[in-house]
């Protein structure tokens, strides 16, 4: 009679890893782009899109483990790339006083710093990030305009007379007395 279970096809399940393989593949392309790009939001999306394909049972434990691992270094990439961005940021606006875009962009600095540290970042881009944050924190806000303590405001009258005014111009040695 019939059986109830079915007789796997060899060919069919190959061109099905074959099918997850390469759905992967376009989705690490994606996020790789958003990771040159520094978009953050996206290559999470992306990361976890691409962790939900791998995590599919027909796929290969090689093939598994080498899509999580690069989802979760581009994703780490983009949030490193967002870090330096705004840290270049941040400095050209201590450099130009403006206070409140610097504090937006310590803001995101801080946030994608701490993302990337969570993704397991480089062991020296947490020393030197905020080596950078200290820099912009002590950069600016300098330059005063008007008066200070230091410089006040010079309200003395100017001297009238000094020392070259009233004398005469220097007479000019006669050059030929022959004329």
């Amino acid at each position: 009679m019939f059986s109830l279970a079915k007789k796997k096809d060899p060919e069919a399940e190959r061109r099905l890893i074959d099918a997850l393989k390469a759905r992967c593949d376009a989705q690490l392309a994606q996020l790789s782009g958003m990771a040159e790009k520094a978009d953050t939001s996206g290559a999470e999306r992306a990361a976890a899109r691409l962790v939900e394909l791998a995590k599919n049972p027909k796929l290969p434990g090689a093939d598994k483990k080498f899509y999580m691992s690069e989802a979760q270094r581009l994703e780490c990439e983009a949030n490193i790339k967002a870090t330096d961005a705004a840290v270049h940021r941040a400095m050209a606006a201590a450099m130009a006083d403006d206070k409140e875009t610097r504090d937006k962009e310590i803001t995101a600095l801080r946030k994608t710093m701490q993302k990337a540290i969570s993704l397991r970042a480089p062991t020296g881009f947490r020393m030197n990030t905020e080596k950078s944050l200290e820099n912009i924190l002590l950069s600016g806000n300098v330059k005063h305009d008007g008066p200070t303590k230091a410089k006040p405001l010079d309200t003395a009258p100017k001297l009238e007379r000094s020392a070259k005014d009233g004398l005469p111009a220097i007479v000019a040695a006669p050059q030929d007395a022959k004329e």
